[in-house]
């Protein structure tokens, strides 16, 4: 039945009825089952896919609040996702997730700009933290007439414990 409501709502839906919309790329089926739930159970309208080309699809399709997604996904990464949803000018905020987070790799795509990164495996706790941390910025930016967000590679300057790491300050 959860599975059948997350199917069922979209992007449109969500924006609608003032609820954030978000669309969440991971091909590993148990996380996404998990992180789902627990997203819609804190009242997120969310989009399920497990690759990359699927999310890009969504993406076109619909207007989305925020991104989560896998790095490593088949048919279309993470990364290059990401690219795509930066040329087409697509400013919405982007969590990655992923197992490992190597400093060069985000400083050579710093200009992707993310918001938050959160590293494999993280509790449902802190990807609700990060979720609402990430949605609260991106609101605030709004209201202030912008829709910039610091660059991922800020986070690596010092590193944390992973209960706090993920967050850009």
């Amino acid at each position: 039945m959860l599975d059948a409501l997350i199917r069922s709502t979209s992007a449109t839906q969500s924006n609608r009825s003032g609820l954030a919309s978000v669309l969440y790329a991971e091909d590993y089926e148990a996380l996404r089952q998990i992180s789902l739930r627990t997203l819609v159970r804190s009242g997120y309208v969310v989009t399920p896919v497990e690759d990359g080309l699927q999310a890009w699809e969504a993406l076109q399709a619909d207007r989305y609040d925020l991104l989560i997604t896998d790095i490593d996904m088949p048919r279309l990464s993470g990364l290059q996702l990401i690219k795509r949803a930066r040329s087409a000018r697509m400013r919405l905020p982007v969590i990655v997730a992923s197992r490992t987070v190597n400093t060069e790799e985000v400083n050579r795509h710093r200009a992707l700009d993310f918001a938050a990164t959160l590293l494999k495996p993280f509790t449902t706790d802190h990807l609700l933290e990060v979720v609402k941390e990430v949605l609260r910025f991106a609101g605030s930016a709004d209201s202030r007439g912008s829709v910039s967000h610091p660059a991922l590679a800020e986070a690596f300057d010092e590193v944390r414990s992973p209960r706090h790491w993920g967050l850009n300050e």
